[in-house]
């Protein structure tokens, strides 16, 4: 009992804070949008900087005329009935057309939490190693889609958590293991990265699988928009599933995995086997012409431009407050606070200010650790972002 998780403990832990947001009005905040702006019915602005869609591309033109064309067309309908049987030529064309931008096989899910809760319990059970059961290692700070697989996962094969980051333990690991599966973020959702190089390096050493979630890169970092991970690998090999959610900076909806393009065998495998890809809802119509409009922007010099303006916004960021994550170029910023009742106060009053900054607490963080977790994007103006750091700071001296 409670090997993998403590539901009802962390339920005790954390509720107190989610009831003090809600109390404070920063949690379930009903907005309507008007140019970068979100407006609450008491005519409340402010600007969103806990959005993951780093680039603003849920309110490009080109994805929403795309999203209209393909919902008009009377040859597209969602089809209820699981994709492994039937097909539409929509969803058809629009994983080929993935496949073909991001030079790899793409397969399309509802989500990609949909994705990693079919595909890592298939990881597990070694359908995908040889049908080697594989010692399945989980980051420490992986992201809770893919950690609520746990269960189904040590159903199949030994499961072990490894603190942050620790390639020492990995590396062990591969050494006395046939197989080993490690399952981490490319760009963590708290700030900060996986050590791609030095993974890539134990891969070619041993039979070291990956299964890499690197949502909150795609599109905001890299060329073409290929994301974080991507860097470290342009060909993704046999041993390495990445898996991305479509609905941040991509602007659209949805999850896509990655997969070797010459690797029928487990290609079939998942198609097939890994639960929700195969019996799940496939994404919607609207989702599909949203993600064939924003491939046509990422065709173009808009991706470019965009990353450039969400660099400036963080090179400015980091010039005027401190945190761990200074100078990288991934999107997100953890402001340490540690006490929880301060941090709540601290995003209460930039929210007051115009400004909704998200106050993050165990479990999202651990205990001790609260903060705040700013999601830079290419559109804020410099001005407003000036303005929200210089509220930082006089928070930070007053609470702190």
């Amino acid at each position: 009992m409670n090997k993998y998780s403590n539901i009802l403990k962390m339920i005790n832990l954390a509720d107190v804070c989610w009831q003090t947001l809600l109390d404070n009005n920063l949690s379930n905040v009903i907005v309507n949008y008007k140019d970068g702006k979100y407006y609450t019915d008491s005519g409340h602005s402010f600007y969103n900087m806990v959005s993951v869609s780093y680039l603003g591309l849920e309110t490009s033109e080109i994805i929403k005329e795309e999203e209209c064309k393909t919902l008009k067309n009377p040859l597209n309908i969602n089809i209820p009935t699981s994709k492994l049987r039937i097909k539409s030529k929509l969803f058809y064309n629009v994983e080929k057309e993935l496949s073909e931008y991001f030079d790899a096989i793409a397969l399309l899910g509802s989500s990609c939490s949909a994705l990693s809760e079919g595909i890592l319990p298939l990881i597990a059970s070694g359908a995908l190693t040889n049908n080697i059961k594989p010692l399945m290692i989980f980051d420490q700070f992986c992201h809770f889609s893919m950690n609520i697989t746990k269960p189904g996962c040590g159903d199949e094969t030994k499961v072990v958590t490894a603190k942050h980051n620790d390639m020492d333990f990995l590396e062990e690991a591969c050494k006395n293991n046939d197989w080993v599966a490690y399952i981490a973020d490319g760009a963590y959702s708290m700030g900060g990265h996986t050590p791609m190089e030095k993974l890539v390096e134990l891969q070619k050493k041993y039979n070291l699988f990956l299964y890499i979630d690197d949502s909150h890169s795609l599109t905001a970092y890299g060329d073409k928009g290929y994301g974080y991970v991507r860097s470290f690998m342009k060909e993704i090999n046999e041993k390495t599933i990445f898996t991305y959610s479509l609905y941040k900076s991509f602007g659209a909806a949805g999850g896509m995995s990655l997969v070797n393009k010459s690797n029928t065998r487990n290609i079939k495998l998942i198609e097939r086997y890994a639960g929700p890809i195969a019996w799940s809802q496939p994404p919607t119509v609207s989702a599909l012409g949203r993600i064939k409009g924003s491939l046509k922007v990422h065709r173009t010099e808009e991706i470019n431009i965009r990353q450039q303006r969400l660099n400036e916004n963080l090179e400015l960021f980091d010039s005027l407050v401190e945190t761990a994550q200074k100078g990288s170029k991934l999107p997100i910023r953890l402001v340490l606070i540690g006490n929880e009742e301060s941090t709540l106060k601290v995003s209460k009053n930039l929210f007051d200010n115009g400004f909704y900054v998200s106050a993050v607490f165990f479990p999202i963080v651990q205990k001790g650790k609260a903060g705040l977790r700013v999601m830079m994007n290419s559109e804020i103006d410099k001005k407003d972002l000036k303005k929200l750091c210089s509220l930082i700071n006089e928070n930070l001296l007053k609470y702190k």
